[in-house]
């Protein structure tokens, strides 16, 4: 890799440049997102720990010696972390523009639940459904008894007929465990 920094650091984290090219930067943000030698998407736990000995505390000049490269050693861990922090800022803006700049679709949801040993439940559900990579958001619920079975159904019809180019679903069979 090449070296830019007059700091030898493997990534241009200069105050000259401020942002790594594309591919460091992605190198950085995988190096962030690894764990136990293996890179997933899930969530990031570093912990740094830093232990270093009062300088009043140390009498020889071997100790001193030692305590420095530590405290050079811990410097260049830290912003190590800043740089895959930095990376991470800027996968987050672009994430952010994704999701700011995808369509969208409203999708409503009629749904019946029924949890063991509990009572029946009828919810209609508001999403906002990413027609790019199709995450659904729960925008809203209304919650009815069992009691308001019909009453939920003639809610959710009605809103087929108020709305347009809007998705619909109807989910309200029994589960086989229930039969």
């Amino acid at each position: 890799m090449k070296e830019i920094c007059v700091k030898k650091i493997p990534c241009c984290g200069c105050p000259e440049m401020d942002t790594c090219t594309l591919e460091k930067s992605e190198n950085l943000l995988k190096e962030l997102f690894t764990r136990y030698g293996n890179y997933n998407k899930e969530m990031s736990d570093k912990t740094i720990r830093i232990y270093e000995q009062h300088p009043e505390k140390l009498h020889t000049e071997k100790d001193i010696l030692h305590y420095f490269e530590r405290a050079r050693k811990d410097i260049e861990q830290l912003e190590r972390a800043i740089l895959q922090l930095k990376a991470y800022e800027n996968a987050l803006t672009e994430r952010y523009n994704f999701i700011k700049t995808a369509p969208t679709k409203q999708k409503i949801k009629l749904y019946r639940e029924k949890r063991w040993k509990d009572k029946v439940y009828y919810y209609i559900l508001f999403y906002s459904v990413n027609l790019t990579d199709g995450h659904e958001e729960l925008m809203q619920s209304i919650k009815y008894t069992g009691k308001e079975r019909r009453k939920a159904i003639e809610d959710f019809e009605k809103l087929q007929k108020e709305r347009t180019g809007v998705i619909f679903e109807k989910d309200i069979k029994r589960a086989k465990w229930e039969r």
